[in-house]
């Protein structure tokens, strides 16, 4: 609408422009008139013009000539411009203001009739059908999609007190399906009605009614707890009493990973996992990305359940592993029989120090020292190189401390280490070279007179 105002606004103003602009062509084009002074007459002409004169009949009232200019004519008065192109101006915007008063009525009655006419065929058209009437309820009993969206809103209406006495009497593969997607809400006071209600009620279904009615008494009086906490419970209340595969099929995904936040809960998910024989299917969801805190709770959750291939499997998972990550995979190596077997070359050099410390930990010093020397003598920092001098007095291993020495007097220096030169001394003591490690600790102390460390041994010795 407010394009079509800015039209004719600019149409009339078009307008009003041409209508003006005759009468300002003509004001440009008014020529001024002067009279020209005459000449001077000479005598020969004025001779002439005497003879003229005395031919020519007397006239009863001569002409005398003036020889002063004739004044010039005084101008026409002008129109004011606007006077002269005002009346098409304002012809122009009535015609304007008519097609737009036009135009608003016949959109006004436009918009009338429609409205009127949705007004009829909402007259005339049934009313729709309630989510839970009678079609979409046996709609529902072969449609899991549907029934699932029939129990959800039956929960949110709050009718679920009045929706068992609705089933009486209907087939047990009726009831059954109902109970099944009431289940999945939580809903667990409805879904053991509709179970009690069937003519044939299964061994399992037995089961989830008395686990049901486990957690239902559990509540003391008290309102229900929240959904996934009460789903825990309905599921750990399952897998005790041998219903595992009903138990797994309450723990969704989205269980799931919430229980990734705490331990507890945790260990409910995977002991559930675990007596369902479910664990590659839950290796399998666990592949899709998730956070790093899903991957260390249930790797030591399956840990502490006895299960280190699992804890093994999830703990791999979890991008970059921290120093508590490669102590739960050293010892699910060391369970499962595998130090020997791992593999230093996949793990990143900024990472074998937590490893060498872990499997020292694990009183793996061999398998340490490896992780933190193998192919990469040259790439020790001073804590890889503390560390395998240290794991070298334990194991008393004087050739590969030896070569560590070397290398230090090399690349780093007394004056740079003198905590690195006191180790080796310590390996000296150890395998009984007491004359070496003599020679070391007086050559730190000529270097530091204040180490103390170098001073006390030395008094030992």
């Amino acid at each position: 609408m407010r394009c079509l105002r800015l039209s004719w606004l600019l149409g009339a103003a078009a307008c009003f422009l041409l209508a003006s602009r005759p009468a300002l062509a003509q004001d440009d084009q008014a020529p001024l008139r002067e009279v020209s002074p005459p000449g001077r007459i000479d005598g020969q002409a004025a001779e002439k013009h005497r003879k003229t004169l005395a031919a020519q009949p007397a006239k009863p009232t001569p002409v005398t000539v003036s020889s002063t200019p004739a004044a010039a004519p005084a101008p026409a008065p002008q129109r004011s411009r606007l006077a002269t192109a005002a009346p098409g101006a304002a012809l122009l915007l009535a015609l304007a203001g008519l097609v737009a008063v036009k135009i608003r009525r016949k959109r006004k009655a436009e918009t009338e009739r429609l409205k009127a006419e949705a007004e009829r065929l909402k007259a005339t058209t049934p009313p729709p059908p309630k989510p839970d009437d009678e079609a979409a309820l046996l709609a529902g009993a072969a449609d899991e999609a549907k029934r699932d969206a029939l129990a959800d809103y039956v929960l949110r209406a709050h009718k679920t007190s009045e929706f068992p006495s609705r089933c009486l009497g209907r087939p047990d593969a009726f009831l059954a399906g109902y109970a099944k997607s009431f289940l999945k809400l939580g809903a667990w006071e409805v879904s053991a009605a509709l179970l009690r209600g069937k003519k044939v009620t299964e061994p399992r279904e037995q089961v989830l009614c008395q686990a049901l009615q486990t957690v239902i008494a559990g509540r003391g009086g008290r309102p229900p707890a929240e959904v996934y906490v009460e789903t825990l419970l309905v599921a750990a209340e399952l897998s005790r009493r041998g219903s595992s595969e009903d138990a797994v099929a309450l723990l969704s995904p989205a269980v799931a990973q919430r229980a990734a936040g705490s331990a507890p809960d945790c260990l409910v998910v995977a002991g559930v996992t675990l007596a369902a024989g479910k664990v590659p299917e839950f290796l399998a969801q666990a592949k899709v990305r998730k956070q790093a805190q899903f991957y260390k709770t249930y790797a030591a959750a399956f840990h502490a359940l006895k299960d280190p291939e699992t804890a093994l499997t999830l703990i791999r998972m979890k991008r970059p592993m921290d120093a508590s990550d490669y102590s739960l995979f050293v010892a699910c190596h060391k369970e499962l029989g595998r130090i020997a077997q791992l593999d230093f070359a996949a793990v990143l050099d900024a990472d074998r120090l937590a490893l060498a410390e872990a499997l020292m930990r694990a009183d793996e010093e061999e398998s340490a020292l490896r992780a933190l020397l193998e192919n990469r003598l040259e790439a020790l920092s001073r804590a890889d190189l503390a560390l395998s001098l240290r794991l070298c007095a334990r194991r008393k291993d004087i050739q590969t401390a030896g070569k560590l020495f070397q290398h230090l007097k090399l690349t780093v220096g007394l004056s740079d280490a003198p905590e690195l030169y006191a180790l080796y001394a310590l390996v000296c003591e150890a395998v009984g070279l007491r004359r070496d490690a003599r020679d070391v600790y007086e050559e730190i102390l000529r270097r530091f007179p204040d180490h103390q460390e170098a001073a006390e041994h030395l008094r030992n010795l």
